[in-house]
């Protein structure tokens, strides 16, 4: 029964695109989007905690579902404009200009398709940052920095630090296979 509404769904949505590329590509940025700003805080972020993650997570998810719906169900088609404004009066710009500033949840479902995939990790990696700054960063103490971009190193621990922490994770490993070989 899910698999069945979520295949008249899927074939909603696939009828008012213009082609299977359009709905590959808008399901593969709405769902890997959100994925890869996880990946990305991770890698070069270690000062974004738990609920900052989260938030930016499902929050960036909501919202390139949202933007991908509503631009496959709202979106419409362009409207050719004058090439000349030779012949309008002021009030004929007025109108022209109206036209092209609608509103903007309309003009936001006019966003292309090929960007939800870099909506997505933009909007999570914003909202992963806020939130952690507003809920208290991550204590860089707690983070190795082993799990962390070589290139982002020097922006959160010194050489010294990072030395201190790789002899003491070399002593720690020692430590732990000496007590497996005494319990052997």
């Amino acid at each position: 029964l899910v698999v069945g509404v979520v295949l008249i769904g899927v074939a909603i949505l696939a009828s008012n695109a213009r082609g299977l590329i359009e709905v590959v590509m808008v399901f593969n940025g709405t769902l890997n989007g959100p994925v890869l700003g996880v990946f990305l805080i991770g890698f070069f972020l270690p000062n974004c905690n738990l609920k900052g993650v989260w938030t930016g997570f499902i929050g960036s998810s909501v919202l390139t579902l949202w933007l991908a719906i509503g631009g496959m169900l709202y979106r419409r088609k362009n409207k050719m404009l004058p090439f000349s404004v030779e012949e309008c009066d002021s009030f004929e710009l007025f109108i022209i200009f109206c036209f092209l500033f609608r509103s903007f949840i309309n003009s936001f479902y006019q966003i292309s398709y090929t960007l939800y995939g870099t909506i997505g990790p933009v909007l999570c990696i914003l909202l992963a940052v806020v939130v952690s700054c507003i809920t208290g960063n991550q204590r860089i103490e707690e983070v190795s920095p082993k799990y962390v971009s070589s290139s982002v190193h020097k922006f959160f621990w010194t050489k010294e630090q990072i030395n201190t922490i790789k002899q003491n994770e070399i002593n720690l490993a020692t430590f732990t296979s000496e007590d497996n070989q005494h319990e052997n």
